[in-house]
């Protein structure tokens, strides 16, 4: 009958929704382990160097990131979350083009700029952090903050360029916004929680560790497990920076 056809229907979809609500509920529950796992198993592959492993598991690593960053995010969602979330999606594209640069080096140029726009959406984040509480910053302090940044940045400019060629001007630039990014992570003490500042600013750390191992490797002498070295810091970055952002948005 057409009653028992709709009860049936009903029961089903109520079935199908409370075992989707379970499923997401295991999920960010357990995410860190998860990802941990799935970090691990991907880090395997780049030291065994399982190119066609690669292809399609290190996408993973951001979109597994991104779902749970919006999981953990939407009930909170402000002009932050968004930047922050814009983030990780240029970066899933950065990492996604960069696949392709063993096929034609233009990739390079296209992930670059995946990666750029990511950094300044992570600065736009970052920035308005920064406005939030009506604390007097320095200009000192300010100084004292974005020099050693400056310093370390501007030593892997001088280093590298020599070896850079054609791609002076856009890894110039490039170090110039991350270096940026850096400084405006740092410039969140006292106006976030502890534990935010720490993960962000560690994770922005991270973030020019791996992309100055990235530089090396492909500038000068390649350097040994270069695929690990590179990925593994740039998990930690990407990690703790959703991390420290999810953190912001709890208060």
């Amino acid at each position: 009958s057409l009653a028992c056809r709709n009860f049936i229907c009903r029961s089903f979809y109520n079935f199908t929704e409370t075992k989707n609500k379970n499923i997401l509920k295991y999920f960010i529950s357990n995410f860190r382990i998860l990802f941990l796992i799935f970090s691990v198993f991907y880090l395997f592959i780049e030291i065994a160097n399982l190119d066609s492993l690669r292809f399609f598991t290190k996408p993973l690593l951001l979109i597994f990131l991104s779902v749970y960053f919006y999981l953990q995010t939407k009930k909170s969602r402000n002009s932050f979350s968004k930047f922050i979330q814009l983030g990780l999606f240029f970066s899933l594209l950065g990492d996604s083009v960069l696949l392709f640069v063993s096929v034609k080096e233009f990739y390079f140029i296209v992930g670059l700029i995946m990666f750029l726009i990511a950094h300044f959406c992570y600065i736009v984040a970052f920035a308005k952090n920064t406005s939030q509480k009506k604390i007097t910053t320095s200009s000192q302090f300010k100084i004292a903050v974005a020099l050693p940044f400056i310093i370390l940045s501007g030593s892997v400019f001088f280093i590298l360029k020599n070896s850079l060629g054609a791609l002076l001007i856009p890894v110039a630039i490039y170090i110039s916004v991350i270096t940026v990014m850096g400084i405006f992570a740092a410039l969140r003490y006292k106006k976030v929680s502890p534990v935010s500042f720490n993960f962000i600013l560690i994770g922005a750390i991270f973030f020019m560790l791996s992309d100055t191992l990235l530089a090396f490797n492909k500038f000068t002498n390649p350097l040994p497990l270069a695929g690990f070295l590179i990925m593994s810091t740039y998990i930690v970055a990407q990690y703790l920076i959703a991390e420290g952002s999810i953190e912001q948005l709890k208060k």
